[in-house]
């Protein structure tokens, strides 16, 4: 076991060793405000925990799009022993692809973060490697230790914008959003060095102004912003001060308070007592995602959850002429492509051919009935699957 603070060992310096020494086991560090639990096999990095909600792999994969509160609630709710990203990809709800894109992600801003940190305590406990998983992820140490050092000229200009990840943001009155500049590259093509780092280091895409131009009108801190754009930590935190930078965003000294899970489960209630089971399941399933341990919140999750799905079983399973519906599809599939949909209704909506009833697909739907009936019902009212 080796234990010791960032003061008299280095970040960088600790991860070079432990790369350099192919060590196995699980490396604790705690900063001012995080804690993260990184488990290393033969000196690469495999996972990583933190006890900052913003950083759990649902919101990254919420905040990615593959996956909406409703689908993520019922993984979570589900049993079944196992870490969630493999239920969710048990359950159809998440394509393995996206699960490990979103691991990858995951992994390697927590470590660009790290490698920040000038203070802090580090616990490196050698044992075992990790079990096998369905979907594995592996990020070697040297290579974010390069895409740190690449993106470290950029962190000055960024903390000068933004003071810390407490801060909040407003739009500046009368700058329209065509206006914007279109969002530059994080790094770019000439800073790369002559061998391109591996894909598994790299963001994914550019940001997505109108995404995070919604985090901050709905009064979000950087982490939350963070979170809602796929955990993709640097990019975002490069595009808010840009942003800054030309006048669009402001820092906003108030800034909304998130709704607490209590908060959000008496919104449920309410809606439920008004027999509004869309927006109760929807709130209920929003608390349950924030606070899977409380015992009151999942209770009244999973009641407004089997109310809403017998409300839609007797709704939409059965027109009014004795039948079961067929669902056919509203959309092109150029359209499609342009709406947004997790990965689990992409696969749904597939299985629409115009033949099969609702009941059928509901059956052999990749998931429990339920969820595919909640599915299909969201479907419908977007107006991309009509039941005819």
């Amino acid at each position: 076991m080796l234990r010791g603070n960032f003061e008299t060992m280095a970040v960088v310096d600790l991860l070079e060793w432990v790369e350099r020494r192919r060590v196995t086991g699980r490396l604790l560090v705690d900063g001012d405000a995080v804690t993260r639990t990184f488990t290393l096999d033969t000196g690469a990095v495999v996972w990583v925990s933190s006890n900052e909600p913003t950083e759990q792999l649902g919101q990254i994969l919420r905040g990615a799009g593959h996956i909406d509160d409703r689908s993520l609630a019922t993984s979570m709710a589900d049993s079944t022993k196992g870490p969630l990203g493999a239920r969710l990809v048990e359950h159809g709800a998440v394509a393995p692809e996206a699960l490990r894109t979103a691991l990858l992600t995951k992994i390697r801003e927590a470590l660009c973060d790290v490698v920040l940190w000038r203070e802090g305590l580090f616990d490196l406990e050698p044992g075992p490697a990790p079990p096998p998983g369905g979907v594995r992820a592996v990020v070697a140490v040297s290579d974010v230790l390069a895409l740190a050092a690449r993106r470290a000229e950029r962190w000055p200009g960024i903390r000068v914008a933004i003071p810390d990840d407490d801060t909040s943001f407003r739009r500046v009155a009368g700058v329209e959003a065509a206006a914007l500049a279109p969002p530059a590259a994080a790094l770019p093509a000439a800073a790369l060095p002559a061998v391109a780092l591996p894909a598994a280091v790299l963001p994914a895409a550019v940001i997505d102004d109108a995404r995070l131009l919604a985090a901050v009108d709905r009064g979000s801190g950087v982490r939350t912003i963070v979170a809602a754009l796929g955990g993709e930590r640097f990019a975002v935190l490069d595009r808010l001060a840009a942003l800054i930078d030309l006048g669009v965003l402001e820092l906003s000294v108030e800034q909304t308070v998130a709704q607490t899970p209590v908060e959000l489960v008496a919104e449920a209630e309410r809606h439920a007592l008004a027999d509004a089971w869309d927006a109760a399941l929807t709130a209920a399933s929003r608390a349950f995602t924030i606070a899977p341990d409380n015992k009151a919140v999942a209770a009244a999750y999973r009641r407004i959850e089997r109310a809403r799905v017998a409300s839609l079983a007797r709704t939409l399973l059965m027109s009014a002429d004795g039948r079961t519906p067929v669902p056919v599809l509203r959309r092109g599939a150029s359209e499609l492509d342009e709406l947004g949909l997790g990965d689990l209704e992409r696969r749904l909506v597939h299985a629409v051919d115009g033949r099969w009833d609702l009941l059928t697909l509901v059956q052999h739907a990749p998931v429990n009935a339920a969820e595919a009936l909640l599915v299909f019902a969201r479907l419908v009212d977007r107006g991309i699957v009509e039941l005819t």
